[in-house]
């Protein structure tokens, strides 16, 4: 279980799109995660393997 503390901003965003998709904020909340993690692994992987820059670093830091 992960609980996050988002900006009321995002909160209300979420909410918005779940309420007028009929889908739960928890599906959006894991696809955004999961796709983060994604690129993320595959800039680390494409650095490792010395095939360009990793881009860690570019994402700013939660506040």
């Amino acid at each position: 279980m992960l609980k996050l503390g988002l900006p009321n901003d995002f909160q209300t965003r979420l909410e918005l799109l779940s309420l007028s998709t009929d889908i739960s904020i928890h599906f959006f909340a894991v696809e955004a995660i999961l796709e983060y993690l994604d690129d993320i692994e595959n800039r680390h992987q494409a650095h490792s393997e010395g095939h360009g820059q990793s881009g860690m670093g570019e994402a700013a830091a939660p506040a």
